[in-house]
């Protein structure tokens, strides 16, 4: 009997054990479609579309202490739920794909993404004005492959000629790159 009596107990554990895996599987499907996709975070924080420091000069053209950049942040050219990231300020512009956003506690938005270009990781985090049309980096880091922080507490951090200095506002560009 002392014999059966295990194998009942082996049974149970067993079922339980199945029951709590297929009870976890459940949990991790529902948190991931709970989590708002980039694309929706993106567009809830009013970030999608084209940016740039002056939307009236072209691409390129030198501005304050850099070069005025438009940045386009939307849907993915691939797919597969991806956001792309376009820069332009040279000839050819830069892509790379928006691996992650989220908002965070303080209502700044912090995105990372991977440059195809160089294979780089980066992050960032961006601040908005009150009425939503301007944005600016309050950090700006490359995460891989040698880790670096360009921007620190909205301050330029590597760049000698505006090193300390604050970030420029980057402004929404209504109409099309020209």
């Amino acid at each position: 009997m002392h014999g059966r009596s295990m194998g009942i107990l082996a049974v149970a554990r067993w079922r339980v054990c199945a029951v709590a895996v297929a009870l976890m599987s459940v949990a991790e499907a529902h948190a991931q479609t709970a989590a708002p996709s980039i694309q929706a975070t993106l567009d809830a924080w009013g970030l999608s579309g084209v940016w740039a420091q002056d939307c009236s000069l072209p691409a390129g053209k030198p501005f304050n202490l850099g070069f005025n950049y438009y940045t386009t942040y939307g849907h993915s050219k691939a797919g597969a739920g991806g956001v792309d990231i376009r820069v332009e300020s040279q000839t050819p512009p830069r892509t790379a794909t928006m691996t992650s956003a989220r908002v965070l506690s303080d209502g700044s938005l912090q995105i990372e993404y991977r440059d195809l270009d160089s294979g780089r990781t980066l992050r960032e985090v961006l601040t908005k004005s009150p009425d939503g049309q301007r944005t600016r980096r309050l950090y700006f880091a490359r995460l891989s492959p040698k880790p670096l922080v360009f921007v620190l507490d909205g301050r330029n951090q590597t760049d000698n000629r505006a090193k300390g200095s604050p970030t420029s506002w980057r402004e929404r560009c209504h109409a099309a790159i020209s």
